[in-house]
């Protein structure tokens, strides 16, 4: 099963040759890839049939943003990954722009191989996506998790921190 920004049916591309990842996306490898009919559902559906969940990690080889667009109202957090070239920033901002629309969102993110979250404090929108765009890869590397944080849970602690807000 797939999720998607619309039920139905779709073809995750894998790679011929061992590799762990697959993708929706018909040229996210660079090599050749065979394709396989899955089902898609939305966030929604999923929740729908298995309830809300506090946390949501995304990690969909370039999908990000037809997978939160199947999602129709904020849950408290929800990661997805980053990388730096040209259209992946441009994705990344329409993922958090999409998210902020859904309601009041707080940002972090860990770039690849750090042991803590980039940024002491959670940022809005508008002071993380400046950073993200132009001063990330002197802090993140070229690749890692953007965290998101949403309504009453954007100032609270991230229910992946095992402690109360």
């Amino acid at each position: 099963m797939a999720l998607g920004a619309c039920a139905g049916e779709a073809k995750l591309h894998v790679p011929q040759h061992a590799h762990p990842q697959a993708s929706l996306v018909t040229d996210w490898f660079p090599g050749p890839t065979v394709a396989y009919p899955v089902p898609v559902q939305t966030i929604d559906d999923a929740i729908a049939e298995f309830g809300r969940p506090a946390f949501c990690k995304i990690d969909v080889e370039g999908f990000e943003l037809e997978v939160l667009r199947g999602m129709s109202a904020a849950i408290p957090a929800v990661s997805f990954e980053y990388h730096l070239s040209p259209k992946d920033k441009a994705k990344v901002v329409d993922c958090l722009d999409y998210l902020g629309r859904l309601g009041p969102i707080r940002i972090n993110y860990l770039g690849d191989g750090m042991l803590a979250l980039g940024r002491r404090d959670w940022s809005t929108p508008d002071a993380f996506i400046p950073f993200f765009l132009h001063d990330l890869e002197k802090d993140g590397g070229f690749f890692g998790d953007i965290f998101v944080r949403f309504g009453d849970h954007a100032n609270s602690r991230p229910p992946w921190s095992g402690s109360a807000s």
